[in-house]
């Protein structure tokens, strides 16, 4: 509970630092994560997000209310951040297949069947939430500037933190592959002193 109020206590913070400079229009907009314009996070919102995301049951009777939910958290941007290209799409579609399944079974007079397509529909839009919401987890630090005494506090989410990684694990693979092909032509770096 403790990391919650101190992550809101930033989060509100930075976002009202941000305001505060000149020029600065929004300052909802003034953060993004995976090019969507993050708003200020309340501390309740903060709270629901650290439950968990809603996942879809078809076999519930409030399938429709969860539907409603689910989309309602991808649009508020704070517990599946990271949901984004492909992913997205996949889910927005799923989720009107399954809107439609619901106002069918909401609508039936007798029970009407789930097809095993629905129920394998379900199952890889719930591992895709589980993926994004893992994904957009905050993981919140401090950063000391090069030369200076002041402390910054950057948080990411997990998924940026490993983009971060990855493009710098490539950048060192890439430079030091350039030195490797330099040294095995021959002009490697090392001067050789020829001697007449």
């Amino acid at each position: 509970m403790r990391n919650l109020l101190i992550l809101c206590s930033f989060v509100c913070l930075s976002i009202s630092a941000v305001a505060a400079e000149p020029g600065a229009a929004d300052p909802a907009a003034a953060s993004s994560i995976n090019g969507k314009p993050q708003k200020l996070i309340t501390f309740e919102e903060l709270k629901q997000a650290s439950k968990g995301g809603t996942r879809v049951d078809l076999h519930s009777s409030k399938l429709l209310e969860q539907i409603a939910h689910i989309d309602s958290e991808i649009e508020n941007g704070i517990i599946y951040s990271e949901l984004s290209g492909s992913d997205l799409e996949h889910v927005q579609k799923s989720l009107k297949s399954f809107s439609e399944f619901g106002q069918t079974k909401l609508n039936a007079v007798s029970d009407v069947a789930i097809t095993p397509q629905l129920l394998q529909q379900q199952k890889k839009i719930n591992s895709i939430l589980d993926r994004a919401q893992k994904d957009s987890v905050l993981k919140c630090f401090t950063e000391r500037t090069t030369g200076t005494h002041l402390v910054n506090m950057k948080c990411r989410t997990v998924a940026q933190v490993r983009r971060i990684r990855e493009k710098s694990q490539d950048n060192f693979l890439r430079r030091n592959e350039g030195k490797l092909d330099a040294a095995r032509s021959g002009g490697g770096g090392r001067a050789t002193l020829a001697v007449e």
